[in-house]
Protein backbone atom coordinates (compact mmCIF):
# COMPACT_ATOMS: atom_id res chain seq x y z
CA UNK A 1 0.00 0.00 0.00
CA UNK A 2 1.25 3.48 -0.81
CA UNK A 3 0.22 6.63 0.99
CA UNK A 4 1.29 10.03 -0.21
CA UNK A 5 1.60 12.42 2.71
CA UNK A 6 2.67 16.02 2.31
CA UNK A 7 3.23 18.97 4.60
CA UNK A 8 2.28 22.27 3.02
CA UNK A 9 2.40 25.86 4.25
CA UNK A 10 -0.73 27.20 5.95
CA UNK A 11 -1.33 29.58 3.04
CA UNK A 12 -1.04 26.84 0.38
CA UNK A 13 -4.09 26.75 -1.88
CA UNK A 14 -5.27 23.68 -3.79
CA UNK A 15 -8.96 23.38 -4.48
CA UNK A 16 -10.43 20.08 -3.34
CA UNK A 17 -12.34 17.87 -3.59
CA UNK A 18 -11.19 17.08 -7.10
CA UNK A 19 -12.41 14.21 -9.28
CA UNK A 20 -9.58 12.04 -10.65
CA UNK A 21 -9.38 8.81 -12.63
CA UNK A 22 -8.80 6.84 -9.39
CA UNK A 23 -11.51 8.56 -7.37
CA UNK A 24 -12.05 11.79 -5.49
CA UNK A 25 -8.94 13.57 -4.22
CA UNK A 26 -9.47 15.51 -1.00
CA UNK A 27 -7.34 16.69 1.89
CA UNK A 28 -8.13 15.06 5.22
CA UNK A 29 -6.57 15.23 8.66
CA UNK A 30 -4.86 12.04 9.82
CA UNK A 31 -7.36 11.71 12.67
CA UNK A 32 -10.19 11.57 10.10
CA UNK A 33 -8.40 8.85 8.12
CA UNK A 34 -7.61 6.73 11.20
CA UNK A 35 -11.07 6.93 12.77
CA UNK A 36 -12.36 3.35 12.91
CA UNK A 37 -15.97 4.60 12.82
CA UNK A 38 -15.36 6.46 9.54
CA UNK A 39 -17.46 4.93 6.76
CA UNK A 40 -15.99 7.34 4.18
CA UNK A 41 -12.78 5.37 3.73
CA UNK A 42 -11.84 1.79 2.93
CA UNK A 43 -11.86 -0.31 6.11
CA UNK A 44 -8.25 -1.48 5.72
CA UNK A 45 -6.71 2.03 5.62
CA UNK A 46 -7.00 2.79 9.37
CA UNK A 47 -5.50 -0.64 10.09
CA UNK A 48 -2.41 -0.37 7.88
CA UNK A 49 -1.59 3.32 7.63
CA UNK A 50 -0.23 3.57 11.20
CA UNK A 51 2.27 0.79 10.44
CA UNK A 52 3.92 2.68 7.59
CA UNK A 53 7.37 4.23 7.50
CA UNK A 54 7.88 7.92 6.91
CA UNK A 55 10.72 9.28 4.79
CA UNK A 56 11.93 12.82 4.11
CA UNK A 57 14.59 13.49 1.47
CA UNK A 58 15.11 9.71 1.13
CA UNK A 59 16.00 9.41 4.83
CA UNK A 60 13.89 7.28 7.17
CA UNK A 61 12.29 9.66 9.66
CA UNK A 62 10.18 7.27 11.69
CA UNK A 63 8.32 3.99 11.79
CA UNK A 64 5.01 4.23 13.53
CA UNK A 65 2.84 1.40 14.75
CA UNK A 66 -0.23 1.15 16.91
CA UNK A 67 -1.98 -1.77 18.54
CA UNK A 68 -5.59 -2.21 17.50
CA UNK A 69 -7.96 -3.81 19.95
CA UNK A 70 -10.09 -6.42 18.21
CA UNK A 71 -13.26 -5.16 19.88
CA UNK A 72 -12.81 -1.73 18.24
CA UNK A 73 -12.65 -3.11 14.69
CA UNK A 74 -15.67 -4.06 12.58
CA UNK A 75 -14.60 -6.87 10.24
CA UNK A 76 -17.88 -7.09 8.30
Amino acid sequence: MYAFVAEVPEDFSYDTPRKTYEGILDRKDTSWVLNLQNIGIATNIPLFLPKMCFYKDKVLQSVETINIKEDKVNFK
